[in-house]
């Protein structure tokens, strides 16, 4: 039997729209000048600490547009040369950027990606052909040529991808980057950096209407699921959402544009509105929650939303696993102040080293893990993915592809947890 459908009901037409009363039309273009002034309006009025020249990434890709000819000129700057154009122009203004969060794709895909090496890094500081880009950066350029964002920030571009000194250091304030860019675009449905992201299909069911009390009132009604951002669009299960380094991007992100299967959304801390005005708030950013978090409510966070989300995600290199978690790991220490080891916090270090993979036992089984052999444990859980190369030490739940729970299993572990962060607490006091 197939479950009962809401709709919505949409048309282009004004005086039909106000006379049945219903929302405004989707537009076919994403980057409209209807969507466009409603993302900036609503990133213009969520308040935000202004980005200072010292917090600036190390490279960021400068955008203009020719206005004689309306061809992109882009080109790769380092901060300093960010801060000379800055002052040559005598600007008192914030400066803007965006940074780019998305798939990159298959191995192959990312092979084709354009990036930033060794022996290109000089030849993009002077120009970097917008036709030569992947479609995911070629999108992300006309968002910011659309918002009015002189600067982006796109991994595969201001890291230089085979210069391992470079990685790593760059790697580690990708924290900085996305809490401190002005908005983060954010391509959900794409799983390829060469997809775009800004074709945008609608699924609507298209009717004529007339009014039969007034005959000139005529036009087009577009019938559309509704039912909210998670149930009509998929937004808990996009390729961005299964992939290893957007669980960090997506979380130090407080201002996001989202690029949707059917729509686009303006998310704010946890409040997601779409074009049309619907609004919908999702549990908000680590970022943000964090900000009214206790000590023991952070580590009841990381037990549950991090250890039990990241190793679902997928990684094209298994050692990216810990430097994709160390900006989280950094802001949560800010309050925690505690030895992070591995994916683990050295006061909470027993409970963390309870993990288990795979799935929760189900409800009815009696024995419980106390009482269940090893084959049997195994038929619930799954087996351990391990990583063909060095990830972590063996005892951190991080090395392992699937699914890490922190415990022992179900209730037998929330009830070990709360009698031990309890006394840790007590004690402690």
């Amino acid at each position: 039997m197939l479950a009962p459908h809401r709709h919505k009901l949409l048309t282009p037409v004004a005086s039909v729209s106000s006379w049945l009363v219903v929302r405004r039309s989707l537009d076919s273009n994403a980057l409209s000048d209807r969507n466009v002034s409603f993302i900036k309006a609503t990133l213009e009025s969520a308040p935000r600490t202004p980005t200072t020249v010292l917090d600036l990434p190390s490279r960021l890709i400068y955008i203009r547009k020719a206005p004689e000819t309306g061809d992109f000129a882009l080109r790769l700057l380092l901060k300093s040369e960010v801060l000379e154009m800055y002052q040559s122009q005598g600007s008192t203004r914030e400066i803007k950027y965006a940074a780019l969060s998305y798939c990159w794709g298959s191995a192959e895909d990312a092979r084709r990606q354009m990036k930033t090496t060794v022996s290109s890094f000089e030849r993009l500081r002077i120009e970097m052909p917008f036709k030569e880009l992947a479609a995911a950066t070629r999108d992300a350029v006309e968002v910011c040529i659309a918002l009015g964002i002189s600067y982006l920030w796109v991994d595969a571009l201001c890291i230089i991808q085979d210069n391992a000194e470079d990685w790593q250091r760059e790697s580690t304030r990708m924290k900085a980057v996305y809490a401190g860019a002005y908005v983060t675009i954010c391509a959900a449905f794409t799983k390829s950096c060469h997809e775009s992201f800004i074709q945008i299909g609608r699924p609507f069911a298209r009717l004529n209407f007339a009014s039969s009390l007034r005959p000139s009132i005529r036009g087009t009604i577009y019938l559309e699921p509704s039912g909210g951002v998670q149930v009509d669009h998929g937004m808990n299960m996009n390729p961005w959402r299964t992939r290893g380094w957007t669980f960090q991007e997506g979380h130090m992100s407080r201002r996001m544009v989202v690029f949707g299967k059917s729509r686009v959304y303006a998310a704010i801390d946890g409040l997601w509105t779409d074009e049309t005005g619907f609004s919908e708030r999702l549990p908000p950013p680590f970022f943000s929650a964090m900000e009214s978090m206790t000590e023991l409510e952070l580590r009841e966070l990381w037990g549950r939303d991090v250890m039990g989300v990241l190793c679902e995600r997928n990684f094209t290199v298994d050692s990216d696993r810990l430097p994709a978690l160390s900006g989280l790991a950094e802001l949560a220490n800010t309050l925690l102040r505690d030895d992070y080891l591995a994916g683990c916090w050295r006061s909470h270090f027993l409970p963390q080293l309870m993990w288990s993979w795979g799935s929760n036992l189900p409800s009815d089984y009696g024995g419980g893990i106390f009482g269940a052999g090893l084959e049997e444990l195994e038929s619930h859980y799954g087996t351990p993915q391990n990583p063909p190369s060095y990830v972590a030490s063996s005892w951190s739940w991080v090395r392992l592809r699937g699914i890490a729970r922190e415990g022992l299993a179900g209730h037998a572990i929330r009830h070990f947890r709360q009698r031990y962060l309890s006394e840790t607490a007590t004690s402690r006091d």
